[in-house]
C-alpha cells in the first residue's frame, strides 16, 4: 500500500512538472490562438510569460494562407479572449490613403486594429518591446488629431504635412 501511494504521488508530481502550462495558462492560451490562426497546425510559441489571473503574453509564428510563415507576432490571451497582433501599425499607407493614395477603409482599418492591439498589450503585458511603445506613442498622436500631433505623427512616418 504504501509502494502505491509512493509511486502514485511520484506520478503526480512528474505530471506536474512535465505539464506546467496546463496549470500556468498557456495550454488555454495556445488553444485559443490556434483557434484564430490559419494553419493552427504550424504554430510556434516562444517568449511567454505568465501573469496572476492566468494572462499569457508571448509571440506566435505560423504559415498564412500562402503558406508564408508569418514571423513572430505578440499575442495577449487575458479573461479567456485571445487577441493577436495584426503587425504593427502601417501609418505611412494611412497617411498616403488619406492623401487621396490607396484604399482609406483598409488602411483605418488595419492601423485601428494594431493600435487596438498596442493597447491590449500595454495594458496586460508589463514587459514591452520598442515597437510596441512607439506605436502607442503614434496611435495616441492619431486620436488626438489636433493638427500639430497629426504632423508629427505625419513626419516620423515620411508623410507630407496636413494642409491647414
Amino acid at each position: 500500500m504504501k509502494k502505491t501511494i509512493v509511486a502514485g504521488l511520484a506520478l503526480l508530481a512528474a505530471l506536474a512538472l512535465g505539464s506546467c502550462d496546463y496549470f500556468d495558462g498557456t495550454h488555454e492560451a495556445h488553444a485559443a490562438i490556434r483557434g484564430r490562426l490559419t494553419d493552427p497546425g504550424s504554430a510556434q510559441f516562444a517568449n511567454e510569460k505568465t501573469y496572476a489571473g492566468g494572462t499569457v503574453c508571448g509571440e506566435v509564428n505560423s504559415k498564412s494562407q500562402s503558406g508564408d510563415a508569418t514571423g513572430f507576432l505578440h499575442y495577449v490571451y487575458a479573461n479567456r479572449l485571445a487577441f493577436q497582433s495584426p503587425g504593427d501599425p502601417d501609418f505611412a499607407a494611412y497617411y498616403r490613403a488619406v492623401d487621396g493614395h490607396g484604399d482609406f477603409a483598409g488602411a483605418l482599418d488595419q492601423v485601428s486594429k494594431a493600435c487596438v492591439f498596442a493597447s491590449t498589450w500595454t495594458n496586460y503585458c508589463t514587459a514591452q518591446r520598442d515597437a510596441e511603445q512607439s506605436a502607442m506613442h503614434q496611435c495616441s498622436l492619431l486620436s488626438n488629431r489636433t493638427l500639430a500631433d497629426t504632423n508629427t505623427l505625419r513626419a516620423d512616418v515620411g508623410a507630407p504635412p496636413a494642409a491647414h
